[in-house]
């Protein structure tokens, strides 16, 4: 599969158009130029990695950045785990203020309450260490 190929697999799964767009003129440029190519490259070359502070990475197109599409298979891939962990499954879901937060919070939300996850998402803005500490009250 050519990195055209998984772009625009990429694109077809993206439900935001910001991110979309971004992504469609970053494929057209490669078509003809080498740098452009090389960028388009880099962000299919691996995923971004899950931390200790969760998925964090610039917020662009792509599998090596913080996106609906990479926050939307984390979150399937986790609601898989989380219910081969437990009979009753539950997860308290943040977010802070940086850009997109509440839209991922929310996206998970559906992925886990269509997996049949209990789900309690945050009404405003948390800090990180606050939502690990409202997991033990739920």
């Amino acid at each position: 599969m050519t990195i055209f190929q998984v772009a625009q697999n990429w694109l077809a799964q993206d439900p935001d158009a910001e991110t979309r767009a971004e992504l469609e003129q970053l494929i057209q440029a490669a078509e003809s130029d080498e740098k452009a190519k090389a960028e388009l490259t880099a962000r299919f070359d691996g995923r971004l990695q899950f931390g200790t502070a969760g998925l964090r990475g610039r917020l662009q197109s792509g599998s090596m950045g913080m996106n609906r599409v990479l926050v939307a298979q984390a979150a399937g891939g986790l609601a898989e785990f989380i219910k081969g962990y437990d009979k009753e499954p539950s997860i308290v879901i943040g977010y802070d203020g940086r850009k997109n937060s509440d839209v991922f919070a929310r996206d998970t939300a559906e992925i886990m309450a269509a997996a049949g996850i209990k789900n309690v998402p945050a009404s405003s803005q948390i800090a990180n260490t606050s939502a690990c500490l409202c997991d033990s009250i739920f």
